[in-house]
């Protein structure tokens, strides 16, 4: 048995980036953009709330880098993992691909607040051998 052909009531064009779909099987990707040809002449999305939570998490990432470097280390990760699962949610076509530049920023965000959060974490931990070192020179010193 054959799959359907996207035909999608008459409308034979990728509802992405309107390629000539004559010939694909519904189900399939579209050969010019590789999103997820649906049998909807116009495709309905969810929200993409992995990319607002990206956004989100990224720019709470970069501003959490002032508090040592406590909160980056958490946040930023995580906006780098839901913007990379929002990537892949617009890639398989079910989310809209207007979010797509929602979800990049977040992971360019996210991206620096890592490494604003490692380097506050670093001279936090500089810091704090420092201190340790004074006081134990100071104590071996004696009266």
């Amino acid at each position: 048995m054959n799959a359907p052909y996207a035909t999608n009531g008459g409308v034979s064009n990728c509802a992405y980036c309107g390629y000539d779909l004559r010939g694909t099987p519904i189900g399939g990707k579209c050969p010019e953009c590789g999103n997820l040809v649906n049998f909807r002449a116009a495709p309905i999305y969810q929200s993409n709330g992995n990319a607002v939570a990206s956004l989100v998490l990224g720019i709470v990432s970069i501003v959490g880098c002032m508090g040592y470097g406590i909160v980056s280390i958490i946040c930023g990760p995580l906006a780098i993992y839901f913007g990379g699962k929002a990537k892949k949610a617009i890639q398989a076509g079910y989310a809209d691909p207007n979010s797509q530049g929602m979800a990049n920023a977040g992971r360019v965000c996210g991206i620096i607040g890592t490494c604003l959060g490692a380097v506050g974490m670093l001279v936090l931990l500089f810091y704090v051998v420092l201190m340790i070192v004074a006081v134990a020179s100071a104590g071996a010193a004696g009266p």
